[in-house]
């Protein structure tokens, strides 16, 4: 799973991460044992908006099995560069491309 910001809106990715978090919460139920990465990307090459985002990650209460990296770049290669560097860090079968700004039911990832 990957998220990539860029002066991404903090209030919609914080509803973003605390619904993918109930998702995969739901779908380990379905699946114990299973762990879970998410990669969070941070294109913006800002110290200001990049020390936001850090504040709102420690504020999340995600399950135990889900990994998250956070990563910020250097440059900002876009969306698409951002994704296909995010796939390089996961090993896994299914991979889920996410805006910053979108919100999962909590059954989403068990009925995908």
């Amino acid at each position: 799973m990957a998220v990539v910001v860029h002066h991404s809106a903090l209030e919609p990715l914080r509803v973003t991460l605390a619904s993918l978090a109930d998702a995969v919460a739901a779908l380990s139920l379905a699946y114990p044992g299973q762990q879970f990465d998410l990669v969070l990307l941070d294109n913006s090459c800002d110290v200001r908006y990049t020390a936001s985002v850090k504040k709102l990650l420690d504020s999340l209460s995600l399950p135990h099995n889900l990994r998250l990296n956070y990563q910020q770049t250097a440059h900002n290669g876009g969306f698409g560069h951002g994704h296909n560097r995010a796939l390089e860090q996961v090993d896994s079968r299914y991979h889920l491309i996410l805006n910053p700004d979108v919100e999962l039911a909590e059954d989403a990832l068990l009925n995908a």
